[in-house]
């Protein structure tokens, strides 16, 4: 049994004027704007702001090592073996 050829797709010309495509460029701009803001620099996926993001976190998580590192320097009693409550990787 032979199958059936489909016709070809008959395609509507349609006429765009400068306005609908002045109108369709302002849309996409729109839909595709990064967010301002806080939230804009965590949701953008542009790889030189995912590199910021890292070097941002790697800092703090530095900055919060050199803290507790401090803290459990001067904090330690001399009846402690230094393994306090506020260590965090203990």
């Amino acid at each position: 049994m032979a199958q059936a050829i489909p016709k070809p797709v008959q395609l509507v010309d349609i006429e765009l004027t400068e306005a609908d495509i002045a109108r369709d460029k302002r849309e996409m701009e729109r839909t595709w704007r990064r967010p301002k803001g806080l939230w804009g620099f965590l949701v953008e996926t542009d790889h030189k702001v995912i590199g910021l993001r890292y070097i941002i976190t790697a800092f703090i998580f530095f900055l919060f090592g050199g803290i507790e590192a401090a803290l459990s320097q001067l904090a330690i009693p001399d009846h402690c073996d230094g393994a306090g409550w506020f260590l965090i990787h203990v």
